[in-house]
């Protein structure tokens, strides 16, 4: 489809603007290249970067949601119970959305767990639906639909949604009572 039929199929559906770049997405998502599996690597430059950020947790994730690197209070936030090493290798890096529905000490850091949940999967939906071909990123959602009831749900009801801003909340076991963290802007910055 030409993207003026497309514009007309989105007003008439009355998209927002997430909605909207999903049907783009879908009506290109047999693009060359698009089932590309790439195994991501961290740049010397952005490692040494997020260990400078020692106030702040900070991460480096892929498009799956991988942890490719962590700083120490990035690691002891949403990794406390994983080896700080983990991201570091294929076989043990975590996954924050796989973390969120499936592992019981980071589910208890989300005061608003289930907004959270929503967010992950409306985000997560918005990029499948632009790399649909991706293995391992089908792999990821069908493992969380098995595993996960919440979930399966919450894909069955196709959120879409551009997840780039908003405030995670936390109720950590070592900071009494739990400090929130906010992401703001198309860089996501964390602020306290």
């Amino acid at each position: 489809m030409s993207d003026r039929i497309l514009d007309r199929l989105a007003q008439a559906l009355a998209l927002n603007s997430a909605e909207r770049q999903q049907l783009f997405n879908l009506a290109r998502a047999t693009s060359a290249g698009q089932g590309l599996s790439l195994v991501p690597k961290v740049r010397p430059g952005i490692r040494q970067l997020i260990d400078s950020m020692a106030e702040v947790p900070a991460l480096v994730l892929d498009r799956q949601t991988d942890i490719l690197a962590w700083n120490r209070l990035g690691h002891a936030l949403l990794g406390g119970n994983l080896k700080f090493e983990a991201p570091d290798h294929e076989d043990t890096r975590p996954n924050t959305t796989r973390l969120l529905f499936l592992d019981a000490p980071t589910k208890a850091l989300y005061s608003g767990w289930e907004e959270e949940a929503a967010r992950a999967v409306a985000s997560l939906r918005l990029v499948y639906g632009r790399f649909s071909q991706d293995e391992q990123l089908t792999a990821l959602v069908d493992d969380l639909v098995a595993k996960s009831p919440e979930f399966a749900v919450l894909w069955q009801r196709h959120p879409v949604e551009n997840c780039m801003t908003g405030t995670k909340a936390f109720r950590h076991p070592q900071v009494t009572p739990f400090r929130a963290w906010g992401l703001r802007g198309k860089n996501s910055v964390l602020s306290a």
